[in-house]
């Protein structure tokens, strides 16, 4: 089984490598972990599970490793980074992307020169301002207009791999330029949003991405990620026994609220956060209430861990990174919940391994950090 001896801290590692700098996911499943496992518990060429995606850590692992991968999350936002993040692009395809950017700039830079920046009127760069609800409280006029000046850009992409990774490029630097105060704070915070910023912001990002993109086309396996936006409770559509080996990081109860932190994210993208809020697991704001009841948690993550059960084909592994969670002024022993709740299932060989959370990392549960984690290992018989 698992060598509870070797580094699971993995303290001052860079977890930022090729396509994981993508996109700002707070709390992330830093891909040491992912990788490790894959390395250790799969063989090239096997089929990888991870029912939590997030933002794709472990797909990019598998890709980078020879596996196949599928990963799973309610959040459309999350399923398009995770498709981005592990889909190469072509030389082609990138030139592409260089030409449309460069033909953006020379725009923008014109429109600019015009002074008419009151009404976005320029025939060269035109965008039509969304209007939901509070708008004005989340974003300047001039990052409203410079946002759906490029949004309108990217729309006029047919090739579709190239106009989602324009889209997540866009949704990169959503918060940075909006009055939110950050990726771990729901608040407003007014700061200036200079004429040009938020192009610039963007311009900035996109060479990122593309030379992390070029790097990551030329290293990365030809094996085949599959990434569906579901409910990890409900898999019915993958086959039983069908998976090598499951790698994931469910949400920590009382840690985080991913709809609330990427809600302007979401709604840029014309992705609707309501069945999102009602679907996510786990939530800060759920388990803050009074009288919160930590088992509707436990029940959430029963479900999803049977369909791993049913996914895992017989002798493999299931590994969950966890972290313990706080409610009602109670400290909930999550990891020995799990242990428990895998034994009930099924899972036999159940132990757990405790990794201490680099301090620069930001992992935080009920808004202390976290200094500890927990990977949860689980084997079917």
């Amino acid at each position: 089984m698992m060598n509870a001896g070797g580094d699971w801290d993995f303290a001052g590692a860079n977890t930022q490598y090729l396509t994981h700098n993508f996109h700002p996911f707070a709390a992330r499943f830093i891909p040491q972990i992912p990788s490790k496992l894959i390395q250790g518990y799969s063989r090239i060429g096997e089929r990888i599970l991870d029912p939590f995606t997030g933002c794709g850590t472990t797909l990019v692992e598998c890709k980078l490793n020879g596996r196949d991968g599928v990963g799973v999350d309610v959040n459309p936002l999350f399923t398009l980074i995770s498709r981005v993040k592990t889909t190469p692009l072509s030389q082609k395809e990138l030139e592409c992307i260089s030409s449309w950017r460069d033909n953006l700039v020379q725009k923008a830079a014109s429109f600019y020169g015009q002074s008419i920046l009151s009404d976005f009127s320029s025939k060269e760069l035109t965008a039509t301002l969304p209007n939901w609800k509070r708008i004005d409280h989340w974003f300047s006029k001039t990052a409203q207009k410079e946002l759906a000046a490029i949004k309108s850009q990217i729309n006029t992409f047919d090739n579709q791999r190239s106009k989602e990774f324009l889209l997540t490029c866009l949704s990169s630097i959503i918060v940075r330029v909006s009055y939110q105060d950050s990726e771990t704070r729901y608040a407003q915070k007014i700061r200036p949003v200079n004429s040009f910023s938020v192009f610039n912001a963007f311009f900035q990002k996109l060479s990122g991405m593309m030379e992390r993109m070029k790097s990551f086309s030329k290293v990365c396996s030809d094996s085949k990620i599959e990434v569906f936006t579901s409910d990890a409770r409900r898999l019915d559509f993958l086959e039983d026994e069908s998976f090598h080996l499951v790698v994931t990081s469910p949400p920590y109860m009382n840690a985080y609220d991913y709809h609330k932190y990427h809600r302007q994210r979401m709604l840029w993208l014309e992705i609707d956060p309501l069945p999102v809020r009602r679907a996510e697991i786990g939530g800060h704001d759920t388990y803050t209430k009074v009288g919160a009841d930590p088992e509707t948690y436990f029940n959430d993550m029963r479900a999803s861990m049977k369909e791993m059960f049913r996914l895992l084909k017989s002798g493999r592994h299931c590994f969950i990174l966890i972290g313990n969670s706080v409610v009602n002024g109670e400290k909930i022993q999550s990891q020995q919940r799990l242990q428990e709740i895998g034994r009930d299932i099924g899972f036999v060989d159940v132990h757990m391994v405790e990794r201490k959370v680099d301090k620069s990392r930001k992992s935080f549960v009920c808004g202390a950090r976290l200094e500890q984690e927990h990977i949860v290992c689980l084997k079917k018989p």
